[in-house]
């Protein structure tokens, strides 16, 4: 049953243009940013996300997200997921850029 809410969501989240990936209850959402318009990308789709499980009554575990960044360390994006703000990482491996 869950395969029917997750794929109504993976639709949603095409609409707005960002890539995800998902193995069953697990989500990821990325978008190349290069400038402010794609962070707001990636900031509509988190809030789709959180609006999508609400009409769902899901529960979305704000504190295991985060934005990996792997690229330009000077790119940093602030995104939330209703007041949570996500925290930033750097991506952990050298060269991955």
């Amino acid at each position: 049953m869950f395969l029917v809410y997750i794929n109504e969501l993976i639709e949603l989240l095409d609409k707005i243009s960002v890539k995800v990936k998902h193995f069953t209850d697990d989500v990821k959402i990325y978008v190349r940013i290069v400038n402010d318009i794609d962070s707001d990308v990636l900031q509509r789709a988190l809030d789709s996300l959180q609006q999508w499980t609400n009409m769902w009554q899901l529960i979305l575990s704000v504190n295991k997200c985060c934005v990996l960044n792997i690229g330009n360390p000077r790119l940093a994006v602030n995104v939330n997921i209703g007041n949570s703000a996500l925290p930033w990482q750097q991506c952990p491996w050298h060269n991955c850029n």
